[in-house]
């Protein structure tokens, strides 16, 4: 059995650490990191960060479909129903 636990920075996924470094605002993430004992490699963070970027882009992209489906249907009901003061109505309430 260990002595020592091991270090929690080291138990953590790197994406999860650059994240709570742009949430706590501590600066770029591998000028962070780098300060560590044990810091992890350029690639490993560019990784991360890399990783993160797509995990928003995908998440950007699933809100603008939401909202498109969203307007899409105000304006099919407002069709169906010959109630263009209610398309406008909820237009306006989008943007």
């Amino acid at each position: 059995m260990a002595e020592y636990q091991v270090p929690e920075m080291l138990r953590t996924p790197l994406e999860e650490l650059v994240l709570q470094i742009k949430i706590l605002k501590l600066g770029m993430a591998f000028p962070f990191l780098s300060k560590a004992i044990e810091p992890p490699s350029t690639s490993a963070v560019n990784t991360a960060v890399d990783c993160l970027k797509d995990l928003v882009t995908i998440v950007a992209h699933i809100v603008l479909l939401v909202e498109y489906r969203r307007s899409w249907l105000i304006s099919a009901y407002a069709y169906r129903n010959n109630s263009k003061k209610y398309a406008l109505s909820n237009q306006v309430r989008l943007l």
